[in-house]
């Protein structure tokens, strides 16, 4: 095994490559040895697994082999700048960068760059780790975060930032927008009589058929229990109402998982320019009790 020692700038020094893949083979990371030309002078088995070849089919390929095609003369670049004064750069210091698999797949990853001496050449070694489970496992929090688990709609917690948005992009550019709340009536009797898994049913389903009748900018949301919100931006209050009165509509004519009609009501109003989120809440849910206290199944705008 080639002895370690240090050049005279301090960079690791080693007689050959004999302990740098003995550190690659014991790595848990995927590890390539990379020359001053870019080659790929050595790799472990994990950047063959990580990059999908075979670890000895990796040696003579460029770097930028597994560079994105559209990022290669930028990396090209990169590499010359930190070759021109190389350092240590260790795992978990912002080096993440987007990868590409020979499969042609993208793959983020995060990379450590040390740079060393093999006999008397000045070459750098480069860990990386694959990013894709980390990521998919923090898309999925967030999702899990800013979503009902029942119905999959947007929770209040989040349903509440983007109304803040919404005003604040009002107030900044103009524009109005339109809020609806829904209650479907006499929800408790369908839990009561049925149970709560029946009435989970009623909910999703529920759920399902205003999904349908809005557009991929509208925000549908679960508020709570059999409460729902939802958020058009650039809608007038008649646009909103004629929306409502067809939801109303629907809902009458939608076929439940439970025996019977369900009905709903609908509570409109407009965002009013100044106004606070609190008070574009308070004015919609009086509007939704007005239809309640109008009889339910009814539409009531203020």
């Amino acid at each position: 095994m080639g002895q370690a020692g240090a050049s005279g700038d301090g960079v690791p020094s080693f007689a050959d490559t004999a302990t740098l893949r003995w550190m690659g083979d014991i790595s848990p990371y995927a590890v390539l040895l990379v020359d001053g030309d870019g080659a790929i002078r050595q790799a472990n088995a994990k950047a063959g697994t990580l990059f999908g070849y075979g670890a000895e089919e990796m040696v003579g390929l460029s770097i930028e082999t597994l560079v994105p095609e559209g990022d290669r003369q930028r990396h090209g670049e990169l590499r010359e700048t930190y070759l021109a004064a190389p350092r240590e750069r260790p795992m978990g210091a912002g080096r993440e960068l987007q990868a590409l698999h020979r499969s042609g797949e993208v793959i983020p990853v995060e990379i450590a760059l040390v740079p060393v001496d093999v006999a008397g050449t000045r070459m750098v070694m480069v860990s990386a780790i694959d990013l894709s489970v980390r990521k998919a496992l923090e898309a999925q929090l967030h999702h899990q975060a800013n979503h009902d688990p029942l119905t999959g709609l947007v929770n209040r917690y989040h349903f509440e930032e983007l109304l803040a948005r919404e005003i604040e992009r009002g107030q900044r550019y103009g524009g109005g927008f339109a809020l609806i709340m829904l209650d479907i009536d006499h929800f408790k009797a369908v839990n009561d009589t049925y149970g709560h898994l029946e009435g989970d049913k009623v909910l999703r389903r529920f759920a399902e058929e205003l999904t349908g009748k809005i557009r991929a900018a509208d925000t549908l949301a679960r508020w709570g229990g059999e409460e729902f919100m939802l958020l058009l931006p650039g809608t007038d209050i008649a646009g909103a109402r004629a929306l409502a009165e067809a939801i109303r509509v629907a809902v009458n004519g939608c076929r439940m998982p439970v025996p019977g009609q369900v009905t709903v009501s609908l509570g409109v109003t407009g965002y009013r320019n100044g106004e606070s989120v609190w008070g574009l809440l308070k004015r919609v849910d009086e509007a939704l009790y007005a239809a309640k206290l109008a009889g339910r199944d009814q539409v009531v705008v203020l």
